[in-house]
């Protein structure tokens, strides 16, 4: 999360939506007094966070223990009653590469130990769409929790709240023009840099949505299908897209 005084904007981070790379993004443009929480690669880097002190920018968990890396936006406004003013975004992305990514990062050692038994394609392909089945029926990823839910949710007391935009990953130059019309900044998004890249890659003939799969990731994710424009990857063995619930 970020929450820029200066500038006047929250940033709402989501999981597995390029949200660390959009704070280094964003983070070269805070000024003294602005704030963020630590992304994982400068987490425990010494150097990283004096830079950030000798630049006058504020660690949010040591001013509230209750923010995290990944906190909806109701927790920056009850922390921060001024922010409820501020222009308020998130990122969001197409759930059925979400869940892709969230599989590769959550579950690596497991494909890779797969990937290594040097199995005929079809085998392989039926292994990996297995994992990835029972990665998603376990919740491991729990990508609305750190997802949607984030931006847009209901408290236990009825309380409804939500970014003022949400930001599609895959066109981030709308994101560009809602900066700068409500915030001044000029920021090309293409230069964010690529972050956490070193998961293991999928042979590219591999299709992990099954009927099953797809109907599971449709199930939690209708509304980025609804409101977002995503639509429904081909059947693992089809050319035909899965029919979406209702």
């Amino acid at each position: 999360m970020i929450i820029s005084h200066a500038h006047r904007f929250i940033f709402v981070k989501t999981n597995k939506t390029a949200g660390s790379s959009m704070e280094a993004l964003l983070e070269k443009y805070l000024q003294p007094g602005d704030m963020m929480t630590l992304r994982n690669e400068i987490r425990n880097d010494e150097t990283s966070i004096k830079r950030l002190n000798d630049r006058g920018l504020q660690i949010i968990s040591r001013h509230n223990r209750n923010i995290g890396s990944h906190s909806a936006l109701i927790d920056a406004h009850q922390a921060f009653p001024e922010s409820r003013d501020y222009f308020s975004f998130g990122i969001l992305r197409d759930p059925f590469q979400r869940f892709v990514s969230a599989f590769r990062w959550k579950t690596g050692r497991k494909i890779k130990r797969l990937l290594d038994q040097n199995l005929q394609p079809k085998q392989l392909e039926t292994g990996l769409q297995d994992l990835f089945l029972d990665f998603i029926q376990n919740g491991n990823s729990k990508l609305n929790f750190r997802g949607r839910n984030l931006l847009q949710s209901v408290s236990a007391n009825g309380h409804t709240w939500c970014v003022d935009r949400i930001h599609r990953l895959e066109a981030l130059d709308d994101l560009e023009k809602d900066l700068a019309a409500s915030t001044g900044l000029q920021i090309d998004c293409t230069a964010m840099p690529r972050l956490k890249s070193d998961t293991v890659a999928l042979p590219k003939q591999v299709n992990l949505f099954t009927r099953e799969a797809i109907r599971w990731i449709t199930s939690q994710h209708q509304w980025e299908l609804d409101n977002l424009g995503y639509v429904v990857p081909p059947v693992a063995d089809s050319s035909t897209p899965a029919k979406r619930s209702e």
